[in-house]
């Protein structure tokens, strides 16, 4: 009897057909040996197949497969699963050769799909709402202000008198115009503790911890808590064994009546330890006004010697900072590469317009400037010098009264001229076209 014995099957099925690609692939160069000992031709064309589900109904009984006849078949074909029912069934296929000699038949699993009901599109007319357990359809809270539509969003106020404190299952189920309703779907909601309004109780203690919460009341205490209903902190936090990096750093208070608050947190960056006996230099800053760029990212600081203390006089850029009340900031950088924090109470600075500097007598004229100007109000004119918004010296000249100052060659800008009258020095702000 002949045997093939290398089936390969590639099934896509729905629910009232099957598309099967199959390759009966005979092994090479086999001889069979029947009883009578006939050699048989393993080379016979393949001319006709048959396949069948779950039960065997007999060679040659089952339905048939067409396909052109050869030694080798692709067969790429749609089955019928009529009659068949829905979830998984064995699929057997077997083929015969063109001396009525059939094959042995060879199975897969394949799972036929249930009959989908596509119904119109009826608007949704109520919904129902509820917690936990199912009521019943029909049975939960109804969700009020419903407009009917085939597809709805909620945005609904529901209830959850009676509920527990903590975490409960939310689900929602609708109808349609034919009375039918939906599946539910549910989301996970927390119920959080009722809320007691207590009159003018006063905070009385508070804690600090990093990172883990070691319990309530279990924290590190925070000294020089002034009682109050409201506090502001100012406090130094020992970082104690902390690893130098961002840690989260958590405070929590308690009250007169022995509540504690919830805790609220902040990311702090704790410093590399710096050797005890070593005087460490500042060795670079920066400034900025009102919104921090970033560390490393300021205007640099140039008028201070490298020390451990450090005075700094300079002219601070005001390029494209607004007129009106501004904040300066200003962090350093010692020599191990540790930035310091900006100072921590910014100082107002008053940004004039040049038109609103006080009137003190003496004058640039004209100004703005495009190649000359002249300084007009004053008689003992010695020198004077240009310089930028970051204290660069741009010209400096020795003058006599009524002398023009050329700024030809000068870029576009604001700049500083400060005026040298022997006893004093005059500082007025130019802009250069």
């Amino acid at each position: 009897m002949k045997n093939y014995n290398h089936f390969i099957l590639l099934l896509i099925i729905t629910y009232s057909w099957v598309n099967v690609s199959a390759q009966i692939i005979e092994p090479p160069n086999i001889k069979l040996i029947q009883k009578s000992t006939t050699e048989i031709d393993v080379n016979s064309p393949i001319v006709i197949g048959e396949y069948f589900f779950n039960a065997d109904p007999g060679i040659g009984n089952g339905t048939k497969i067409s396909f052109n006849q050869s030694e080798n078949i692709d067969i790429n074909t749609t089955l019928a699963v009529s009659g068949i029912n829905p979830g998984f069934n064995n699929l057997f296929v077997r083929v015969k050769d063109n001396r009525g000699i059939w094959s042995l038949c060879e199975g897969r699993i394949v799972y036929v799909q249930p009959i989908k009901t596509i119904l119109s599109q009826t608007p949704l007319v109520s919904g129902e709402y509820f917690f936990d357990t199912d009521p019943g359809i029909g049975k939960g809270k109804a969700l009020s202000s419903f407009n009917l539509s085939d597809n709805i969003s909620l945005n609904n106020q529901i209830s959850v008198a009676g509920l527990t404190e903590g975490f409960h299952n939310l689900f929602i189920r609708i109808k349609d115009s034919s009375g039918k309703w939906s599946l539910y779907e549910g989301r996970i909601v927390y119920v959080q503790p009722a809320q007691t309004t207590r009159i003018n109780n006063q905070i009385t203690k508070g804690e600090y911890f990093f990172d883990n919460d070691p319990g309530i009341g279990k924290g590190t205490n925070i000294s020089g808590i002034n009682i109050s209903d409201n506090i502001s902190l100012l406090s130094q936090i020992s970082a104690g064994s902390l690893s130098p990096g961002f840690h989260n750093l958590f405070v929590r208070v308690k009250d007169n009546s022995n509540n504690w608050s919830l805790y609220e947190g902040r990311i702090v960056y704790v410093q590399p330890d710096k050797p005890s006996n070593t005087i460490v230099p500042i060795t670079k800053g920066e400034y900025f006004f009102n919104t921090d760029p970033g560390v490393g990212k300021g205007f640099p600081l140039t008028a201070f010697t490298k020390a451990n203390n450090i005075s700094i006089i300079q002219e601070f850029s005001i390029s494209d900072i607004p007129t009106g009340t501004n904040h300066l900031f200003v962090r350093t950088m010692d020599s191990f590469g540790v930035w310091s924090m900006y100072i921590a109470n910014p100082v107002p600075l008053v940004i004039n317009s040049v038109n609103d500097i006080p009137d003190d007598g003496i004058s640039i004229y004209p100004n703005p400037v495009k190649s000359e100007f002249r300084i007009d109000g004053i008689e003992n004119l010695k020198s004077l010098d240009i310089i930028d918004l970051t204290g660069k010296v741009y010209l400096s000249k020795n003058l006599v009264s009524k002398e023009s100052v050329n700024v030809e060659n000068l870029q576009k800008g604001i700049y500083f001229v400060r005026i040298n009258i022997g006893n004093e020095i005059i500082k007025k702000k130019m802009i250069k076209n």
